[in-house]
């Protein structure tokens, strides 16, 4: 087992009299207690007295001895260059009971780390970030970040790794003075972000291109731990993984294409390959799912090609794939928000000129987000298409048509758990009211107390969209709370209504079932509480 030297300077302070060596880390297999000085190993880490120490410093070039006591003669003694001595106040017993704490540590994050999961690495490197408080990030020799459990308070540290404007060997140099990429490990503690912190650098044996960066607090204890055991569980999943990598023109089409197929492929080897395509994306990601008006559903591929140039003009920076019924255009970013890299009406007036839809999902970081995100965005374009206002834009947020998207789980879900399709049930009963009230008299009473409530209440901004007078508006407001027996001040209620109103848009609009009502059409209106 390899440990850090800050490992043991942490576990032994403030006990240490005299700390000699040239080595950050140690590879020990084991301790030693000994009683003489021809019971020396250098493989082990060894403990004994200051006369039996002081003993093998004489006879012995190089190991790693720590000195249970002190003498004269061992602190004058001169310490062989590769040699690591320790000299403590400790007695032979503490000193043993310390580095066994220390064998106790290793095995229970050893146990923690060894949690079978079906993440795998991605679900190991927030297990790593959890047990010792510290950031993990695996990296390649490009500076493509594959894996990454970052601590807030170290994100000034990471941030020009993963804005690129600072590749790694380049971060190499300034915090370890090596040119080079390191083929041992590398240990530092330096000033960051105005607080002092233990930076560790591992490359991995297995996979020689890839390297462990781990950044924490300069007094953290387990930090060094964990990061070796670490690499060392993270060795044969990144070794199987890393082989998908090295595949021969590797482009977003084919990964897309494995993304969304039952290809056999793992989340962490599809996240290693969507870091091994040219054009690798940051962090945070969006998917941009475009249509075109003129090909029917189910056309083929080829009748949407027309669309790649003029969307590869307005994201070119962006990574493109063509389905069988959508121009997908990956977008990325290093901000959480991730926003669309062009101005709306700008891209407005493309989709406009081309003929084309488009739905914009929300933010996400992960392969399991990605190819969930795109099916909710799949499932959703036909109802968005349904249910949207002749005057919205051509480019429909997902997070503008979520609550339809909620409702149509739900509408499955029904009938898949209850063997049933009528969705009124989840109707707030005020606007069955207010629909039986409009069949029975002709008006549209639900129409205008969703925009009412769409516009915050606002009398203005809804009489003007409704083509109404103020004090019309006024009165009609009046008989909605009469019929829906409730004061719509409750915010609460007000989510219900405007909800419930969405649910029988969807029922009438997309799935094309009128809403039946019992033949007690002309409802009485109730007074509001």
């Amino acid at each position: 087992m390899m440990y850090f030297l800050h490992t043991l300077k942490q576990l032994l302070d403030p006990h240490i009299l005299r700390l000699e060596t040239h080595q950050d880390f140690l590879s020990i297999p084991g301790v030693l207690l000994l009683e003489q000085a021809d019971q020396y190993d250098p493989q082990f880490l060894c403990i004994a007295d200051a006369a039996v120490s002081a003993s093998i410093l004489t006879t012995h070039k190089q190991g790693c001895l720590i000195s249970a006591g002190s003498s004269e003669e061992l602190l004058r003694l001169s310490c062989p260059e590769q040699m690591c001595l320790i000299v403590t106040d400790l007695s032979a017993i503490a000193l043993n009971n310390l580095l066994n704490s220390m064998l106790f540590e290793k095995n229970r994050i050893l146990n923690e780390l060894s949690q079978t999961s079906p993440y795998q690495l991605s679900h190991l490197i927030q297990l790593a970030h959890q047990i010792s408080d510290a950031s993990f990030a695996i990296l390649d020799s490009s500076s493509s970040f594959l894996y990454d459990s970052i601590r807030l308070e170290d994100n000034d540290f990471f941030a020009p790794l993963i804005q690129k404007k600072q590749p790694l060997h380049e971060l190499v140099r300034d915090l370890f003075g090596i040119a080079a990429y390191p083929d041992t490990p590398l240990f530092r503690t330096a000033a960051q972000s105005g607080a002092d912190r233990t930076v560790l650098l591992l490359p991995f044996l297995r996979n020689p291109d890839n390297y462990l960066l781990c950044c924490a607090d300069s007094d953290n204890p387990a930090v060094c731990l964990t990061a070796m055991i670490f690499r060392d569980q993270c060795e044969p999943l990144l070794s199987g993984r890393t082989k998908v990598s090295t595949e021969h023109g590797l482009s977003f089409p084919l990964f897309f294409s494995r993304l969304m197929s039952e290809s056999g492929n793992s989340d962490d080897a599809l996240m290693i390959m969507l870091h091994s395509i040219a054009n690798p994306p940051q962090k945070n990601m969006r998917l941009l799912l475009i249509r075109s008006e003129l090909c029917p559903e189910g056309s083929t591929r080829l009748s949407l090609d027309y669309l790649v140039k003029p969307i590869s003009r307005c994201f070119p920076k962006a990574n493109l794939a063509v389905t069988a019924t959508e121009l997908v255009v990956l977008l990325s970013s290093d901000t959480a928000y991730c926003p669309l890299p062009i101005d709306t009406e700008s891209f407005e007036q493309v989709l406009e000129e081309q003929k084309a839809i488009a739905i914009l999902s929300n933010p996400f970081t992960s392969i399991m987000s990605m190819r969930v995100t795109c099916r909710m965005c799949e499932r959703l374009f036909p109802i968005a298409m349904t249910v949207k206002q002749p005057d919205e834009k051509r480019c429909m947020s997902f997070g503008r048509y979520t609550q339809y998207n909620v409702i149509d789980i739900c509408a499955r879900s029904i009938a898949s758990l209850y063997g049933g399709s009528d969705i009124v049930i989840l109707t707030h009963p005020g606007v069955v009211n207010l629909t039986r009230y409009d069949r029975a008299n002709g008006t549209n009473l639900r129409d205008i107390m969703f925009y009412y409530l769409m516009n915050d209440r606002n009398i203005a901004r809804t009489s003007a969209e409704m083509f109404l007078h103020r004090n019309t508006l006024i009165y009609k407001i009046k008989k909605i709370e009469e019929l829906i027996g409730e004061s719509m001040d409750d915010p609460y209620l007000r989510h219900a209504l405007i909800f419930s109103c969405l649910l029988l848009r969807y029922r009438e609009l997309y799935q094309r079932e009128g809403v039946s009502f019992s033949k007690l059409s002309a409802v009485k209106p109730r007074p509001a509480h």
